[in-house]
């Protein structure tokens, strides 16, 4: 006897079937060859009545009844040797049989009055085996109709993976889909605005960049985005001067996709683990320093609304967070050193004001204003935009001086406006003189640096 122990699986959706084949041939050892139901040649027809008789016989088709019956698959199966955990299952055959759930509920209705009746033979006629061939024929319609809804359902899902063909089509989408209509929509006019402005091309080429450019992915974008911000999508004014695509670059920043992108791609380690090595503290202290120089090119710290001033911790001079950036800097600095560089890091980074998150999401998804200046490539190889990576406004310089009240008179001016370019090869050790103050501001075009420019910048042997 083979079904001494027996399992019935009842599928929601009948295409499941293969997966579910897949699974039993991986974990177990089939004894005989599958049985597929229905079977003539083995077991009774599901209506002896209607079909055995003189008159199903003479029956065009052999028979009265007019669907199929049961359809199942049968498995004889045993345990691979691997698996057996008791020497009393070894070789021990059971039988698994795999349907749908509406064939199982059938099957069951079937079962009592026909196949194995508990209490002996009922006294069915042709009207009961009639009513059951019926629901069996609404049975088979209803796993067909469920078949056609996965198919349906696995089609639109395998849509949403689809990538946008260019900006028009995700924009297309993004508008379709969440910009307009109902009280949370934005009118015709704010769409154009937003369609137009320069960060719907950061946001797209991006998604593009990072393959997240699919329906699906931007899906999820705008969800969490309406999660952090839910008046993201009235009218702008909610959010002061971010409308809804700014706010979407601030939110891509922070869902967990382009964290763990970011922290591949750049071998950078978790902010907030316990324990970090001195050049895991130092690579890491490094690019958020170079976050917040990127993002002092698209947003100056306004005197109204600066935050330096209420720092609570320990100042780093300018030399101090120069040192840090500078591509050719050793980053041989004191403990004390990378701290107060560490914590300023920390405290601008965290600072609340939307304009300034969204230039340092700006940065961190690698775009910068870049200063393109004519050195050409230098005799050691280094190419000249590595020196234009780091470029510092001397705004923040400054400010840096004044509130350390380092060598500076008292009645010391507010910063100007300027930028601290590093020279190409320097010129002394600790960070003197390999810098120099630019009053005048240069014409800079937006560009995305990538990734592995960033990588290799925080990487640079002599460095690290």
């Amino acid at each position: 006897m083979h079904d001494l122990s027996g399992l019935k699986v009842a599928l929601y959706y009948p295409n499941d079937f293969e997966k579910v084949e897949r699974v039993i041939q991986e974990r177990f050892v089939e004894v005989k060859p599958p049985q597929d139901w229905p079977d003539r040649n083995y077991g009774a027809f599901h209506c002896p009545t209607l079909d055995e008789g003189i008159s199903g016989q003479n029956e065009i088709m052999g028979r009265r009844s007019w669907f199929s019956g049961y359809f199942a698959r049968h498995y004889r199966l045993k345990l691979k040797d691997r698996d057996v955990t008791e020497p009393a299952v070894k070789d021990r055959v059971a039988e698994i049989q795999l349907m749908s759930l509406l064939m199982h509920a059938w099957a069951k209705i079937h079962h009592e009055p026909i196949y194995k009746p508990k209490n002996g033979p009922l006294h069915t006629d042709e009207d009961d085996e009639r009513l059951l061939d019926i629901s069996n024929g609404i049975i088979i319609a209803g796993e067909q109709v469920l078949r056609q809804i996965q198919i349906n359902l696995d089609k639109k899902s395998q849509q949403g993976q689809i990538p946008f063909k260019n900006i028009h089509d995700a924009w297309s989408y993004l508008e379709e889909n969440w910009a307009k209509g109902g009280t949370q929509g934005l009118s015709s006019y704010e769409r154009g605005a937003a369609y137009e402005s320069t960060h719907v091309q950061i946001l797209y080429r991006t998604l593009e960049t990072l393959e997240f450019r699919t329906p699906e992915k931007l899906d999820i974008l705008v969800k969490y985005c309406l999660a952090l911000y839910p008046n993201c999508l009235t009218p702008p004014g909610a959010y002061g001067d971010c409308d809804f695509i700014d706010m979407l670059i601030i939110s891509l920043v922070e869902i967990g996709d382009f964290k763990a992108v970011e922290s591949e791609q750049l071998q950078l380690p978790l902010s907030d683990s316990l324990y970090l090595s001195r050049s895991e503290t130092l690579k890491l202290v490094r690019y958020n320093a170079i976050t917040i120089c990127h993002a002092l090119r698209h947003e100056k710290l306004a005197s109204t609304a600066n935050p330096i001033h209420i720092f609570e911790g320990l100042y780093p001079s300018s030399q101090e967070f120069l040192a840090m950036i500078h591509p050719r800097a050793s980053l041989a600095q004191s403990p004390e050193s990378l701290v107060k560089v560490r914590d300023f890091c920390d405290y601008l980074l965290r600072w609340e004001d939307l304009t300034w998150k969204l230039h340092c999401a700006i940065s961190r998804l690698t775009w910068i204003r870049l200063d393109v200046h004519a050195w050409g490539t230098l005799g050691d190889g280094l190419q000249a935009y590595e020196y234009a990576i780091p470029v510092c406004d001397s705004y923040l310089i400054e400010y840096l001086d004044i509130y350390r009240d380092i060598d500076l008179p008292k009645n010391k001016a507010a910063p100007q406006l300027g930028r601290v370019i590093f020279r190409p090869l320097p010129t002394v050790v600790d960070g003197v003189g390999i810098w120099t103050k630019d009053i005048v501001r240069a014409s800079v075009v937006m560009t995305q640096l990538g990734f592995l420019e960033v990588r290799q910048y925080l990487e640079r042997p002599d460095a690290m």
